[in-house]
């Protein structure tokens, strides 16, 4: 994980907490709604990490003991793959409910980071990637299904936005199909997942005069760490030349 995410002792599964520092866990409610709207097989992206999880299993418990003062108990286990198609680390995010406030953190369950063994975390953040484009590119001896490159897909061929990240191949080896054609037996690629998000872009306009100047979906590689654009305003009437700062939409 990132420096910045603080480990803490382990917390007990009874009701009470054992952590010196409780209130480190808690977290906003909309970071609550975030993780009870995630399904199985969801991507994710949590505090920010350089790392992607697939979902892959999901517990929900409901608590009635007048003992325990937790309400519910949700717990997520992610995973994310090697090369090898296979897990290397499997990490467990936890969202316990109380009548008063939310309780969130993650657990490393298996790690092939040392540091990273037996350690719980604060969780700061959670994205949902959005893996539901209309066309998907599929690689005929792939199980991976990738988001298309913009340009290949305006140019008419079929090239993954990636470049074929994991499998390497010649565009002919690729195909466009309907993404709901290839759900049910394919998993995403989750570097096109991660890094090739379509991201809507506020309206920009020239500070100095107003004038719009471009507005609508901007898509590239990480394209959401970028702060701003730099320009010249095309009113004839203005001089400004600069750098104007990005805003994003959901």
């Amino acid at each position: 994980m990132r420096s910045e995410v603080t480990p803490n002792v382990a917390q007990s599964e009874s009701g009470r907490s054992d952590l010196e520092r409780p209130d480190i866990y808690e977290c906003h409610p909309k970071l609550a709604d975030t993780v009870t709207g995630i399904d199985k097989s969801d991507l994710l992206i949590v505090n920010g990490d350089s790392r992607t999880w697939e979902v892959t299993d999901i517990v929900d418990r409901e608590f009635d003991d007048q003992d325990d003062d937790r309400e519910s108990k949700r717990a997520i286990r992610l995973t994310t793959r090697g090369r090898s198609d296979e897990p290397n680390a499997v990490f467990a995010l936890v969202l316990v409910t109380y009548p008063d406030r939310y309780h969130c953190r993650l657990h490393v369950l298996r790690t092939p980071n040392w540091y990273e063994e037996n350690e719980t975390y604060p969780v700061e953040s959670v994205r949902v990637l959005d893996m539901e484009p209309t066309w998907t590119v599929v690689h005929s001896s792939s199980n991976v299904f990738h988001l298309p490159d913009p340009r290949a897909a305006g140019r008419g061929e079929a090239h993954p936005a990636c470049h074929g990240s994991p499998n390497t191949a010649e565009d002919a080896d690729y195909r466009f199909a309907r993404h709901y054609t290839v759900r049910s037996s394919c998993r995403p690629c989750m570097d096109c997942a991660r890094r090739y998000q379509p991201v809507n872009v506020s309206r920009i306009t020239c500070p100095d005069c107003d004038r719009g100047i471009a507005g609508g979906v901007l898509l590239g590689a990480n394209v959401s760490a970028l702060g701003g654009v730099e320009l010249t305003c095309p009113n004839p009437n203005c001089q400004f030349e600069g750098v104007v700062s990005l805003r994003f939409g959901k």
